[in-house]
């Protein structure tokens, strides 16, 4: 990807948080810490009880304290590069939606003076950014996400967990972005969960649960074993059946995922990544209260 298209994809994002997603990020990962530093004007989905009635009252709008706290979280994106997420039936494949949610969640924690870190991976740990401020940070993780080969074939999803275990030993908010077409995760998903806040962001493409009915002899292939097999898509028989498959399959990664302590995200291919990430934050914040 050139250098015009990823800034563009910067821009996009940048301004999608300022005009939607600001409030929702700082009422879910902001913690209300025990040291008051000063007040800033009132954001949509900001907690009320941190307004100060005060300065609301002077000010004549609404005014919230801000806390030390709220300035010291450590973000981290962890992301699927494997050759899987190279799969895509629309124009996004999944790793296009997983990059310009990664910008997304990038640009709503350096806007709230948070730090941001990247780790890459497949069958190994591919790249690590260590978390840094600033928007230069954010331009830097979406080059190393769309400026890089192509992933191994295989997906560990324990390693990049057992690797952040590693290299911070502060509570952050995690956001593992993947299919999630691996095994053998959950004990070092459940360590992971126990230090930190950890969101599995599941990404999904529409063929991948659904076969079209006009498709006819559809060829499938496994980009991660490079197994290949055909399969009648105007049969309505073989479409009820695939469509079965990616039901039982999809229950049984989100069961699996909760019970491992991770809160759950899932993303479809070619939707709007940001309406559907305001409505997660906020339905994560609705659970909070």
């Amino acid at each position: 990807m050139t250098d015009l298209q990823i800034h563009d994809l910067d821009i996009r994002c940048r301004h999608a948080v300022a005009e939607m997603l600001a409030g929702e990020y700082l009422s879910v990962f902001k913690g209300r810490g025990v040291e008051f530093e000063d007040v800033r004007p009132y954001e949509p989905g900001d907690d009320v009880r941190s307004i100060d009635w005060n300065v609301t009252a002077r000010a004549g709008k609404p005014f919230v304290k801000r806390f030390i706290e709220e300035r010291d979280l450590t973000v981290y994106l962890i992301i699927d590069v494997s050759a899987s997420a190279r799969f895509g039936s629309r124009a996004d494949d999944k790793l296009a939606a997983a990059t310009e949610i990664g910008g997304l969640l990038a640009h709503a924690a350096i806007r709230n003076q948070d730090r941001v870190g990247l780790i890459l991976f497949s069958g190994t740990v591919e790249t690590h950014l260590p978390p840094a401020k600033g928007l230069d940070q954010v331009a830097r993780i979406l080059d190393l996400i769309l400026n890089r080969p192509v992933g191994g074939r295989g997906t560990d999803l324990g390693e990049p967990l057992d690797f952040l275990m590693q290299v911070t030993k502060r509570r952050s908010v995690v956001f593992l972005i993947s299919d999630f077409q691996a095994s053998g995760y959950e004990d070092a998903m459940e360590n992971a969960a126990v230090s930190h806040d950890l969101i599995a962001v599941r990404l999904q493409d529409p063929r991948e649960v659904a076969l079209p009915a006009d498709g006819g002899l559809c060829r499938v292939r496994d980009n991660e074993t490079g197994r290949v097999a055909w399969v009648d898509a105007s049969d309505s028989g073989s479409r009820q059946g695939y469509a079965a498959v990616a039901a039982d399959r999809e229950v049984q990664v989100r069961e699996q995922l909760q019970a491992c302590g991770a809160e759950v995200f899932d993303v479809v291919c070619g939707e709007d990544y940001v309406a559907d990430l305001r409505a997660f934050l906020q339905a994560r914040l609705d659970r909070r209260r």
